[in-house]
Order: structure tokens, then C-alpha cells, then sequence
């Protein structure tokens, strides 16, 4: 894996630009280049996390779903970019498997976490 040191810094990092340049709608762009950075360290991340890791995505119409199967790294960019959705900041609404994707899990009020 990863040390937790390299995350905080890519964190850092895309927080820093965050908040002049999210009003424009870019957030999927920092979604973009934090999957980069990671993967580029890691690029068979989703080999390697194919059914270890549970990413909740909520699709329309608020139906909350775990995946943790993808075929390639391809849907793996693609589940993340949905968990990672939040509306109206993002440019683009995802789709997974034929559905739209409302975001990662905030509209369903927690109730699907573990904690919930």
C-alpha cells in the first residue's frame, strides 16, 4: 500500500486548490488527478483491491449500493468517480451500469454506513 504520508500530501495538495476553483465546477478534474497520482503508484490498485474494498455509490432514484467487483481499471476509475460525486460541483453526472449516479453516499443520510 501506500503511506498514509503520500496521501495527506495529495490531500494537501489538491485541498490548497480547492476552494478558488471549486465554484467552477471542477472538482472532477482534483477527482481526476488524486486517481492519478495513486495510481500511478499503484496501478494494479484495482487488482489488488477487487473485493476487499467496498466503495457505496447512491444511484438514482436514491438507492444506495457497496460494489466491490470492477472488470478492469477502467470501471475501477469509474466506481471511484461516482463515490466521489458530490452535485452541482461536479461538471459531469456519472453513470454506472445504465443508471445515473446521484453521489457517494451523502443523500441517503448515512443510514447504509457502517456506523448508521
Amino acid at each position: 500500500g501506500l503511506p498514509s504520508s503520500f496521501i495527506k500530501d495529495l490531500y494537501a495538495d489538491l485541498a490548497a486548490c480547492g476552494p478558488t476553483e471549486m465554484l467552477k465546477l471542477r472538482l472532477s478534474d482534483y477527482h481526476d488527478a488524486a486517481i492519478d497520482s495513486i495510481l500511478a503508484k499503484q496501478p494494479d490498485a484495482h487488482i489488488q483491491l477487487r473485493g476487499r474494498l467496498q466503495i457505496g455509490i447512491t444511484v438514482f432514484p436514491r438507492k444506495h449500493i457497496w460494489i466491490s467487483d470492477w472488470h478492469d481499471e477502467a470501471d475501477f476509475r469509474n466506481v471511484l468517480h461516482c463515490s466521489m460525486h458530490i452535485p452541482l460541483y461536479c461538471r459531469e453526472v456519472p453513470w454506472l451500469h445504465g443508471k445515473p449516479v446521484i453521489d457517494g453516499g451523502v443523500s441517503v443520510g448515512g443510514q447504509h454506513l457502517a456506523h448508521g
